[in-house]
């Protein structure tokens, strides 16, 4: 027995010993800051469940007073935030379409709202009606935006679980899964109560003004009817959300005009960069040496995003050098080229810690293609390892994305500050060496 329980034990600390020579992988974390990397395609800050918003790209919302419509940064309900990826969903109807331009058999694949959302060709729907230059994605979303969101898998024929019918009231073909970029919500997707926890309420959606304006569309500011991409009770119908905030799954007749737009998709995380408070989480200095301002913490659930464009050529270094060591309150002087120029295009600096959370912001310089910077250090920062991150950048201003580089890593150890000697010299009397004598404090030997 004694013998067994000796290997028994000698089996346990090798297997201790094992797992802890396992790499481990770090995971971001909330910081609570107003700027926050994305690191490995993780947003830690970020909740779904619609705790939290993004604001992405622009659409007409919000009426000018003189019978048009402003175009403004619109908001996104986080309805996930796993794998990489955030799963979006617009926090108020966007437009108004019919489900299909025409009242016939459809189900998604071929049906005109889809190839509308996505600026297909003739085609892709039963119309033969080209959307390529008159689209949804391509008016609400820039280029870079339209970069980064995901390729979707769109489950049409089945439910997620791949046997499951997509209407199981009615059991409705649902026809073929497709790959999208922009979508409407399934019948599953909308009864998801991680989605919409608070049910009826939660799936609640307001018309801008500009849905407002639309025939049968219901005041500005109040929940409407909105489409899902499920089939009703037979194929001629489409599923929809009414303004009680519940799911019809018999439908209403695919071509009528008066129910709004409420698209979703899926961002791609690993095309962030970093996120910030949408209103005032990019609070430079001004912009130059004394840029760099600390950042605030932040407890609201508003964001917007700082995406990577690959398009940019940048480069950084101090002295020719990826890393520099100067005391707190010194400065160092960065060298850049490649930087983009015209509007809003900055050259700045994140001051990161050793744990990648990002302590202070700022624009060094603006308009600049290429020179060198002086970047003054904050005096209070403790004797550590930091990292200033140098990158070129489009700063569009609050709720609206930004653009910039990849970022230019610059290694910075923080020295103790240099003392001065607190001395004090008192010359009594003169002797005949030529030495003055203090009065015992110090000896100087006279020029």
């Amino acid at each position: 027995m004694r013998t067994t329980g000796k290997r028994l034990l000698s089996i346990l600390l090798c297997l201790c010993m094992a797992a802890c020579m396992l790499p481990t992988v770090a995971f971001a974390a909330d910081t609570g800051k107003a700027i926050q990397l994305v690191n490995s395609g993780s947003a830690a800050n970020i909740s779904g469940s619609q705790e939290d918003s993004i604001y992405f790209g622009t659409y007409r919302q919000s009426s000018d007073g003189s019978g048009s419509y402003n175009t403004e940064p619109v908001k996104w309900r986080v309805l996930s935030n796993a794998d990489g990826k955030m799963f979006l969903l617009a926090d108020q109807n966007l437009d108004v379409k019919p489900y299909n331009s025409s009242y016939i058999s459809i189900t998604w694949e071929k049906s005109t709202i889809r190839s509308w959302l996505n600026g297909y060709g003739a085609n892709e729907n039963s119309d033969g009606t080209d959307y390529s230059s008159d689209n949804f994605i391509g008016t609400a979303f820039s280029g870079e935006e339209q970069s980064a969101i995901c390729d979707t898998y769109v489950y049409n024929a089945t439910q997620s679980d791949e046997s499951s019918n997509p209407n199981p009231s009615y059991n409705t073909a649902g026809g073929n899964n497709t790959t999208d970029k922009i979508f409407l919500l399934s019948i599953e997707e909308a009864i998801n109560s991680s989605y919409f926890p608070n049910g009826n309420e939660s799936r609640k959606s307001t018309n801008t003004a500009y849905v407002a304006s639309y025939s049968g569309m219901v005041s500005v500011g109040n929940a409407d009817y909105w489409w899902l991409r499920s089939p009703g009770s037979d194929d001629l119908l489409a599923v929809f959300v009414p303004a009680s905030g519940g799911v019809d799954s018999s439908g209403f007749p695919v071509a009528h005009p008066g129910h709004a737009v409420r698209p979703a998709f899926n961002l791609n995380l690993d095309a962030v960069l970093f996120t910030s408070a949408a209103v005032g989480g990019k609070s430079s200095g001004a912009v130059g040496a004394d840029a760099l301002k600390f950042v605030s913490n932040y407890s609201g659930s508003e964001w917007k995003l700082t995406l990577q464009d690959s398009s940019r050529r940048f480069s950084a270094d101090v002295n020719g050098q990826t890393s520099a060591s100067v005391p707190a309150g010194g400065s160092v002087q960065i060298t850049y080229s490649g930087a983009q120029t015209g509007e809003n295009e900055y050259v700045s600096v994140l001051l990161c810690d050793g744990n990648d959370n990002v302590l202070y912001y700022g624009n060094i310089a603006q308009n600049s293609t290429s020179g060198t910077a002086t970047l003054n250090i904050p005096s209070g920062l403790a004797e550590e390892n930091y990292t200033l991150k140098v990158f070129s950048e489009q700063c569009n201003g609050d709720k609206q994305t930004d653009y910039a580089s990849e970022f230019q890593n610059i290694d910075l150890n923080v020295l103790p500050q240099e003392e001065t000697p607190n001395a004090v010299f008192t010359a009594t009397n003169r002797r005949n060496d030529g030495d003055y004598r203090s009065n015992g404090r110090t000896r100087c030997k006279s020029i």
